[in-house]
């Protein structure tokens, strides 16, 4: 949600709450000359706020983002998991991320994007590469793009990028299932930092989902398999006190509906295996941040 919005909605439910004060509290009379001053006032507050925003130029809000980004405990679980699980990355391609020079939630990304690759690279003696598009992109992004230096750059064909290694992290913030569909079949990720796929795709059924997009749906298929095992795995554990009682039949037929098999082995697809290496704590610590839901529902697969 860009900031004007935000600003507007938050004075917006200040206002109603004064407004409905007043009227339960003031006689008559007076109601009608303190609304109209409490209205004022704030029209006022929000043009004081809105030029204050206007002045501040989006590259100098990239910057209070990196900071913001640098001491959350999203970015900290992230780098924690990467350096502790794949210690090799060399590039990043990042697409789906949008303008930053006019979207909120873009400049929010490119500031994680631009974190995460100094982190990364603090350890290695060359810099981070980062492959990096969007067909939205202005001018004014691809200049902000060539002054981060000669290790970033635009590359918007996909049938034009080298077959992806276990050393390129994948970043799709909000990627469309389309673009995700394609970046599988042409560039072959296997660490894909993007929406859950799992929850992404649930609006689908199973012979849905696999008719339109038969990679993702057979990604989607490994996804869940190792989830309901981690699961179980889990709750065998947990149940190891306690004795199973066996529920009594009941009579009468119930109608179960059996949804139509999919047969993924007709799918011929790069990987074997997948598993989702985190989802920031079930998206708690992506939850109630200044970012609004710039990384709503951002997650970490392992695709293999």
């Amino acid at each position: 949600m860009p900031l004007f919005y935000l600003i507007t909605l938050l004075l917006y439910r200040k206002t109603i709450k004064k407004i409905d004060e007043i009227e339960k509290t003031k006689p008559q009379y007076l109601k009608i000359s303190l609304i109209e001053r409490f209205i004022k006032s704030n029209c006022n507050g929000i043009k004081v706020k809105m030029q204050k925003y206007k002045l501040t130029s989006f590259k100098d809000q990239i910057t209070e983002y990196i900071q913001i980004i640098e001491e959350s405990e999203m970015f900290k679980h992230l780098v924690c998991e990467l350096k502790e699980r794949f210690t090799h990355i060399e590039k990043i391609r990042c697409l789906a991320i949008g303008s930053f020079a006019e979207d909120f939630q873009a400049r929010y990304q490119i500031a994680f994007l631009i974190k995460l690759v100094e982190v990364l690279s603090k350890d290695k003696h060359e810099h981070i590469v980062v492959s990096i598009n969007d067909p939205v992109f202005t001018e004014e992004d691809m200049q902000y793009i060539h002054d981060l230096g000669d290790s970033w750059k635009v590359e918007p064909d996909l049938q034009q990028i080298e077959r992806s290694t276990n050393k390129t992290l994948f970043f799709l913030p909000h990627a469309p299932l389309e673009l995700t569909e394609s970046v599988l079949m042409t560039e072959k990720p296997q660490i894909f930092l993007a929406n859950n796929l799992v929850r992404h795709t649930d609006r689908y059924t199973k012979i849905k989902l696999f008719e339109k997009y038969p990679v993702m749906s057979k990604l989607v298929n490994y996804l869940e398999k190792n989830e309901v095992s981690m699961k179980n795995n889990e709750i065998a554990k947990n149940d190891e006190d306690f004795q199973i009682v066996k529920k009594k039949k009941r009579r009468g037929k119930n109608i179960i509906y059996k949804e139509a098999q999919v047969d993924y082995d007709s799918i011929e697809t790069y990987f074997e295996t997948a598993e989702i290496i985190s989802d920031f704590k079930n998206g708690k610590l992506l939850e109630n941040q200044p970012w609004i839901n710039s990384f709503s529902d951002l997650t970490l697969h392992l695709i293999l």
